[in-house]
């Protein structure tokens, strides 16, 4: 989180009125990635009873986080966009695997899916169609947001 609000920072500090807009978005949605996967990983089983491939699990996750944070802070993220959006996908389906095996309740988020399924259509199709990036984004971005309402109502899915 303090690498993405530093950026915010950053960008505000070099260039006041040319952002680009569509990664500072991209960087909101990261940072509500990063606060849903703390409160989603509250539910999870405590990782003791899941021994080593329960570690293994919970420690990809954040790593992931840690890695596309890397990228999006970058200059040079629009060129970045398909390493970004692969390790959204690792991610989307780290966080399928982690629903399946090691969540009390044994269900699939449909916005899980959903949001990988966006992100394997902005890997295949974001960098070489704008409009698929911009429409992709607000799809993800209202994914995402409907997850955390999700979250803090207590909906499971």
């Amino acid at each position: 989180m303090a690498n993405i609000l530093g950026s915010f920072a950053e960008d505000i500090a070099k260039r006041p009125k040319t952002y680009n807009w569509w990664i500072v978005l991209w960087k909101v949605i990261l940072l509500i990635g990063i606060i849903n996967g703390f409160w989603g990983s509250q539910k999870v089983k405590a990782i003791g009873e899941g021994g080593y491939l329960a570690f293994l699990l919970s420690f990809i996750g954040p790593s992931l986080i840690y890695f596309s944070t890397q990228i999006i802070i970058q200059e040079n993220f629009l060129e970045l966009r398909q390493t970004f959006f692969s390790i959204l996908c690792v991610l989307h389906l780290w966080a399928l695997l982690i629903t399946i095996f090691v969540m009390e309740h044994q269900t699939i988020w449909v916005d899980d899916l959903a949001s990988a399924i966006t992100v394997l259509i902005l890997l295949f199709y974001g960098k070489k169609v704008d409009f698929v990036f911009k429409f992709g984004t607000i799809v993800y971005l209202g994914i995402r947001l409907l997850s955390v309402y999700f979250l803090s109502v207590g909906i499971r899915i």
